[in-house]
């Protein structure tokens, strides 16, 4: 697990001309993406999904932008994928030492879109 420190990311929705700020209080995140079956075989206590905004904090690493480096080096996806997903942490992780923030599959997030939410 990887302990994230508290700030504040700013979020947009391009389709609604919307930006807003959440504040992200600490939490711990695991360095690797989980598979569903990790997630379901365990029991919980107290583990959870990140919410979007606790996702897209990880993500940029505290960097203003989500590409913390050559898409290459960083991610599976289309180009570089082979049309499967891949084994995680083969790419360089961002500057918090998580793997895998961008491409290779969908992520889990707590909550549901909803511009609203925060």
């Amino acid at each position: 697990m990887v302990e994230i420190p508290a700030g504040e990311i700013n979020l947009r929705d391009d389709r609604i001309n919307r930006r807003w700020t959440v504040r992200v209080e600490p939490f711990l995140i695991c360095r690797y993406p989980l598979t569903q079956k990790q997630y379901f075989d365990p029991d919980s206590n107290g583990y959870r999904l990140p919410t979007e905004a606790e996702w897209e904090y990880v993500c940029r690493a505290g960097t203003k932008d989500p590409r913390y480096g050559d898409i290459d080096n960083i991610a599976w996806y289309k180009d570089n994928s082979g049309g499967k997903p891949n084994e995680v942490g083969l790419k360089e992780p961002n500057d918090w030492g998580l793997y895998d923030m961008l491409g290779n599959v969908w992520e889990w997030c707590s909550d549901i879109y909803d511009e609203t939410e925060y």
